[in-house]
C-alpha cells in the first residue's frame, strides 16, 4: 500500500468488494500486504495508517501469516503510529508491524532483513482459475525487484517511491 491517508480502509474495502461479497475475500487480500510506503508526515497521507495496520495484522492473524506488515515512514509518522497503536492493543498480542525509517531502509545495514521482506514477499496469482480445489492458491509471483527511497523537497522527511517491478 501506497500512502494511507483518511479513508484508506473504506476504499479498499468498497474496492475489493466490488470482487467478492464474501467477507473473508477483503481478509484473504488484507493478509497479501506486505508492506505500507508513506512518504512523508502530512496527515492526508498516513491519518488511516493504524486502521489499516490493525486491519492487516487482524487479517494475517485469520489465515496465519505470521509476517508483520512493513511500515515504511518518516520517524514522526512512526512515532504516531506507535502511539495509536499502543492505546489500541491488548497485552499479549503479536506484533503487528515492523516499521522503519526511511533512511534507516535505504542505508542502514540492519534494516537487510526489512528489505528482504519486501523483496522476497509473494503475492497469489489474481486469477481465480489458479485456485486448488480447497481455495489455496497455487501460483504465486513477486511483484517488486527492488524498491528505493528519494529525498525530495517538499517538507522535512519527505520521500519518493521508485519501484523496480
Amino acid at each position: 500500500i501506497i500512502e494511507c491517508g483518511e479513508g484508506t480502509l473504506s476504499s479498499l474495502s468498497r474496492h475489493i468488494q466490488s470482487f467478492s461479497n464474501e467477507p473473508s475475500y477483503l481478509d484473504s487480500q488484507l493478509s497479501q500486504v506486505n508492506f505500507i510506503w508513506i512518504s512523508h508526515a502530512h496527515l492526508d497521507h498516513y491519518g488511516d495508517l493504524s486502521s489499516v495496520v490493525q486491519a492487516v495484522a487482524n487479517a494475517k492473524r485469520k489465515v496465519r501469516n505470521t509476517r508483520p506488515v512493513v511500515v515504511i515512514a518518516p520517524p514522526k509518522v512512526l512515532k504516531y503510529l506507535r502511539v495509536m497503536l499502543k492505546s489500541h492493543s491488548s497485552k499479549g498480542q503479536d506484533r503487528q508491524y515492523i516499521g522503519v525509517t526511511h533512511r534507516d531502509f535505504q542505508m542502514s545495514p540492519f534494516a537487510g532483513h526489512v528489505r528482504s521482506m519486501i523483496y522476497d514477499g509473494r503475492l497469489m496469482m489474481p486469477s481465480s482459475s489458479q485456485l486448488d480445489n480447497v481455495g489455496q492458491a497455487t501460483n504465486y509471483y513477486k511483484p517488486f525487484a527492488s524498491l528505493q527511497n528519494i529525498e525530495v523537497e517538499h517538507c522535512r522527511d519527505a520521500y519518493g517511491l521508485l519501484l523496480e517491478l
